[in-house]
């Protein structure tokens, strides 16, 4: 069914760059990387400039490690639309899979300087940045101002984020047996965290 509405939709809209990234996104989760390609370049030279196609190319490329064509989109994003969350987010992404301490740093500060006192997510990634980083004392000022920050909404998503830090902050300190609790009950909060599961994975090991 959703291949019928998309082969539709490109019959009278080819020249969208809206459908031209649906259609990627419905190769490429389907198992075509081929012809999603083919559908992503479409798409770019249809547009450019937008971030909604530029982020989705970005994240595409980072899939198949190739991290320069992959940096080279985000900084068209960053550049056609400074501070936008999901390009914050796509950088976040990158700075993992590149994991050069450097890197992680100067997203992480980014992210820092750019959540106010709502965007808890960006706090979190960017303690999470710090900690891969080996910047403790940066990850610690995140962590603190995460667990003061005033919460209107979302207290459990909040709540699994410290644990999962302050897990990770201690297993980093050689402490494993003190990070399990923590990463435990994070992951049983929600058991779609890969990070925390692979922390708390870790940390098993380590206790021999």
């Amino acid at each position: 069914e959703a291949a019928e509405w998309l082969d539709k939709a490109l019959r009278v809209g080819s020249e969208s760059h809206e459908i031209q990234i649906a259609a990627f996104l419905f190769h490429h989760r389907t198992g075509d990387p081929v012809k999603a390609e083919e559908h992503l370049k479409r798409a770019l030279a249809l547009a450019p400039d937008a971030v909604e196609v530029l982020v989705p190319a970005a994240a595409f490329y980072l899939s198949r490690k190739d991290m320069d064509e992959s940096d080279r989109l985000l900084r068209r994003a960053e550049a056609a639309s400074p501070g936008n969350r999901m390009v914050l987010s796509a950088r976040t992404s990158w700075a993992i899979v590149k994991s050069e301490p450097s890197r992680l740093e100067g997203t992480a500060d980014e992210l820092a300087a750019s959540a106010g006192k709502t965007e808890l997510d960006l706090l979190a990634r960017a303690a999470e940045l710090y900690l891969r980083a080996g910047r403790l004392d940066r990850a610690d000022e995140c962590i603190e101002r995460l667990s003061s920050a005033p919460r209107s909404g979302g207290r459990e998503m909040v709540d699994v984020w410290l644990d999962t830090l302050r897990g990770a902050r201690i297993l980093l300190e050689g402490r494993p047996y003190a990070a399990i609790p923590l990463l435990d009950r994070a992951f049983r909060r929600q058991p779609s965290g890969l990070w925390a599961a692979e922390l708390l994975a870790l940390a098993y090991q380590r206790t021999g």
